[in-house]
């Protein structure tokens, strides 16, 4: 077969890689980069394949290249963020010096050694001063080492430079003091409506959705709750987008008397183009609201978990808290993902007011902003964290990971001699190959499909 032109190349390059073929997209990207070894684009895709092929030590100088040639293209930062945050993981390191000790560091980083991963982020940096990556990975490491103002100067330099994520990262001491106190979270959120108790509940259990998230998870998880928590629980559903459709689940769920329930309806416009981080980032607004109006601790969750073991012992280790929350482990150290917006918990004292109003206001400055991107929910959480760490009177908790059973075989991970572990089927629904878990014979028996 005759050597495809450039224009060919390019071509056959693109079929091969949206077919999955990607050491034949590497093929054809490499003809395009000789022929035109100065095109951005040609680069771009050489990089991306390569990556996707797994070559992440080859792909890396090219990704950068392309990034740090401007002008800021949001293709190519989401290119070199997935190279900088997965190099090393899975191969050694290469020969470029540079990288390699991001390399290095990564695999470091992942294996929980946060101090020596920083020194070899600095010895990277130190061979490319004004590299975005360079700046990002020592904020990360800081991140974890939980150095927080030091690791904003640097998630602030690596953001300038047009690095994904960081512009909604702010971290510095005055911001989130301002955060702290405040009510600019009422902008978005419709005032709660007087509540009567029924019942001696411990705390309140509050979930988002949309009205198809509420029809498809919510039966399941109201009758997990009954079956298996194990002690007297408040639900509280915030709700976006419903239709009419909703109406009679509604009014099931309100006649319910096994479990006290409470529906609120969110405004139609959060200014928030994606629905479904609307509902995920604004029941958080109404944290505060509660924690005032009822005097009970808040717990968010997820709207598509299962309940699965009782929570005594968990709401035993959460009495002590003011604050709560999941601490990523390997393969979760970068800042969006350190803490885990599936399971929070806000106690109804000062200090837990305080960090439900910062998490609360870092949000809403963030959809007023137009910053209100995926992760920002975690990214607010993170920056309550920062600032209860400040504070010695203020009793923080890091659950571990496990509360929440994420794998295919649900119940797995439950253990007699943990009592924490597995309490919770998390379907994870917003991985799409998560989809088909709602056929599970386990989460058919609670949905009652």
């Amino acid at each position: 077969m005759p050597a495809l032109d450039p224009h060919g190349a390019f071509a056959a390059g693109l079929a091969a890689f949206h077919a999955g073929h990607y050491a034949a997209a590497v093929k054809h990207f490499r003809t395009v980069h000789g022929a035109r070894p100065a095109d951005s684009v040609g680069i771009y895709h050489l990089a991306s394949a390569l990556a996707a092929a797994g070559d992440l030590n080859a792909a890396a100088p090219l990704a950068a290249r392309v990034f740090e040639s401007g002008p800021r293209n949001a293709d190519h930062a989401a290119c070199l963020r997935f190279i900088t945050v997965n190099i090393g993981l899975q191969s050694g390191p290469g020969d470029d010096p540079f990288w390699a000790a991001i390399a290095r560091g990564n695999r470091l980083l992942d294996g929980g050694r946060f101090d020596a991963a920083l020194e070899e982020y600095r010895c990277a940096q130190l061979q490319a001063p004004g590299s975005a990556v360079g700046f990002d990975r020592i904020g990360v490491a800081l991140c974890n080492l939980q150095r927080f103002t030091e690791a904003d100067e640097s998630l602030r330099a690596a953001a300038h430079l047009g690095w994904p994520l960081h512009h909604m990262v702010d971290l510095r001491a005055s911001r989130l003091e301002a955060c702290a106190t405040g009510h600019r979270w009422c902008d978005y959120q419709a005032p709660l409506a007087p509540r009567a108790h029924r019942g001696a509940a411990r705390a309140t259990l509050l979930v988002g959705c949309d009205g198809a998230y509420f029809k498809t998870f919510i039966p399941a998880l109201v009758n997990s709750l009954t079956r298996n928590a194990g002690l007297a629980l408040r639900l509280h559903i915030h709700l976006l987008d419903a239709d009419v459709s909703c109406d009679a689940l509604r009014a099931q769920l309100l006649a319910r008397s096994d479990i006290e329930i409470e529906i609120s309806i969110g405004p139609d416009d959060y200014s928030v183009a994606n629905r479904r981080l609307a509902y995920a980032c604004t029941r958080f607004l109404l944290v505060p609201a509660l924690l005032a109006r009822d005097g009970l601790p808040v717990l968010v969750l997820d709207a598509d978990l299962l309940v699965l073991r009782p929570l005594v012992p968990l709401f035993e280790t959460l009495a002590t808290a003011d604050f709560a929350i999941p601490l990523g482990g390997a393969g979760h150290r970068e800042p969006a993902e350190l803490l885990w917006a599936s399971l929070v918990w806000f106690a109804p004292t000062p200090a837990g007011q305080a960090l439900a109003t910062l998490a609360a206001n870092y949000i809403a400055d963030a959809i007023a902003a137009g910053h209100a991107e995926w992760f920002i929910d975690q990214i607010a959480l993170l920056a309550a964290y920062a600032h209860g760490r400040a504070s010695a009177a203020t009793r923080l908790a890091l659950l571990p990971t496990a509360l929440l059973d994420s794998g295919e075989m649900p119940g797995a991970a439950a253990d007699a001699a943990e009592p924490l572990h597995g309490c919770f089927w998390a379907l994870a629904n917003s991985v799409a190959h998560h989809a088909q878990r709602t056929q599970h014979p386990l989460y058919r028996a609670y949905s009652g499909a």
